[in-house]
């Protein structure tokens, strides 16, 4: 995450927020849709179902939004994906629906 600033504007540490490939933005999206269908993550595995990729395939998505701050995996379980506030941000920003319930799943599972 960078900051910035908005030159003439007077406005100082500016977020600009990590960008995402195409396929990031759609398992982060996916990610999120799961959540609000099933109220519990998806595995690796449900992850590679749904894209018909390999699980390695979508770890190696993962790993690059948890590098960018937008998931956190939990150690030990099945189930050990989150969304961080970022996460939810990004989501808002990329014009997705984010409900309420989804604010409160920042450390949700620490």
């Amino acid at each position: 995450m960078m900051m910035a600033e908005v030159p003439g504007s007077g406005i100082a540490d500016l977020t600009v927020l990590p960008e995402l490939t195409e396929k990031q933005e759609a398992v982060l999206v996916y990610v999120k849709d799961f959540y609000l269908d099933h109220r519990h993550f998806p595995t690796l595995r449900e992850m590679a179902g749904n894209f018909e990729v390999s699980p390695n395939a979508i770890a190696q998505q993962i790993h690059a939004l948890d590098r960018k701050g937008y998931v956190k995996r939990i150690p030990g379980g099945k189930r050990n994906l989150r969304l961080t506030q970022l996460g939810i941000e990004k989501l808002s920003m990329i014009g997705q629906t984010v409900g309420a319930q989804m604010s409160l799943l920042d450390g949700l599972g620490e």
